[in-house]
């Protein structure tokens, strides 16, 4: 049997080309293994250019006990990727704690505040591991300190920002300051502004999710454009105030929000939120679908609403492609209503024909409903019979 040769492979000796085609090849986890080997192999791989494929969160905390500034690194998009946890000074009453994979105080070695030994090593690590997505994590963070952050060159391309506990309204202000098509905003249940609590761009992102939302009013609302999503919990909006909101996404000729959600206060009324609207609704115990579009046709928008209980969940298409069984019963019931009016004060020949108009446009609309409901019993399951209101 031939001798296995144990002596350690040379990598830092081989031609820059050579080394950057195997570093290439290894994980993240060995990748940081080869960065503690020696300083040398540090700078070799500070000089490379690795794919943008890691998503970075930083979780930046303070208390009464001290600070903290975590930098979390994963495979993008990978559900259950390993994680490489890098931490920052955190003191607990004069006792330092240590982090498992810390090589922060090596990477950090500035004197200044947890938030500038954060900067200096983050400048190594998104080298080292560049990222497509950076998520900045607040908790208990005062004013100065998100300031000092959201101000830093090396966070400056954040693209989501998660808020906890203790954040006081002039800290929400200077995050929301930052708002953009491109960015998110995530407020958890943990988290409550005060009702007189008002900026001009908290819905100015591209995802705005405000677990408790009791400032929100229809008037920020109503001026929405270009937004992906909007979740709100916890408000003191009615349903009258949905009917408000869910008439101008619908009339509108742009595309206000791609998604709403709302928990209105004061229960529920399904006539209160789409009384000027032309639709149908199907349900399941407690939930319910309704597809819905303007009287008169004014584009091509058709609004799908979720509700359950007092959640109401209202999604926007005005993809033709999208809800096609349903478009076809809307413009049948369209037609129908059309045919209605006309035929009051017709004469008794126009009449007979917009009869015979009449039936065809509601045969149509039957065999629609029949495809729409047998599509949804084939990827849902059996549901009450759907009720149309013309």
């Amino acid at each position: 049997m031939p001798s296995v040769n144990s002596k350690p492979f040379p990598i830092q000796k081989l031609p820059e080309l050579a080394f950057e085609a195997v570093v290439r090849q290894i994980s993240t986890r060995e990748r940081l293994s080869l960065t503690l080997t020696s300083k040398k192999t540090l700078n070799l791989l500070l000089a490379l250019k690795f794919p943008k494929d890691q998503a970075h969160t930083i979780h930046f905390e303070k208390d009464s006990y001290g600070f903290m500034a975590l930098i979390i690194v994963k495979d993008h998009g990978v559900e259950k990727a390993h994680k490489i946890h890098f931490g920052c000074d955190f003191y607990k009453r004069g006792r330092k704690i240590e982090w498992a994979d810390n090589v922060f105080e090596d990477w950090s070695a500035v004197s200044g505040s947890y938030v500038e030994k954060a900067q200096s090593a983050y400048r190594k690590i998104r080298k080292l591991f560049p990222a497509c997505e950076l998520t900045l994590r607040f908790v208990n963070s005062q004013p100065e300190d998100v300031l000092q952050i959201l101000n830093a060159p090396e966070f400056k391309t954040w693209n989501e920002v998660n808020v906890y506990e203790s954040m006081t309204p002039e800290a929400i202000k200077l995050i929301v300051d930052k708002a953009s098509l491109q960015r998110r905003i995530i407020c958890h249940s943990s988290h409550e502004l005060p009702r007189d609590f008002y900026h001009p761009k908290a819905f100015d992102f591209k995802v705005a999710q405000y677990s408790r939302a009791k400032w929100a009013t229809v008037g920020q609302l109503l001026s929405i454009r270009g937004v992906e999503m909007i979740g709100l919990g916890q408000t003191s909006l009615r349903s009258g105030d949905v009917r408000v909101v869910l008439k101008k996404m619908l009339e509108t000729d742009y595309e206000m929000c791609g998604r709403l959600e709302i928990s209105v206060t004061g229960g529920y009324d399904q006539e209160e939120v789409m009384g000027d609207t032309l639709r149908f609704s199907v349900w399941n115990g407690e939930e319910s679908t309704t597809f819905a579009t303007t009287v008169v046709q004014m584009n091509t928008k058709i609004a799908e609403i979720h509700v359950f209980r007092n959640l109401v969940r209202i999604c926007m298409s005005s993809n033709e492609d999208d809800h096609k069984e349903a478009r076809r019963m809307l413009t049948n019931l369209r037609n129908i209503i059309r045919i209605d009016n006309a035929m009051e004060g017709a004469e008794p020949g126009e009449k007979r024909r917009l009869q015979m108009e009449r039936d065809y446009f509601n045969g149509d609309l039957q065999d629609a409903l029949n495809a729409f409901m047998e599509n949804r019993r084939r990827h849902i399951g059996n549901f009450e019979f759907p009720r149309l209101f013309i």
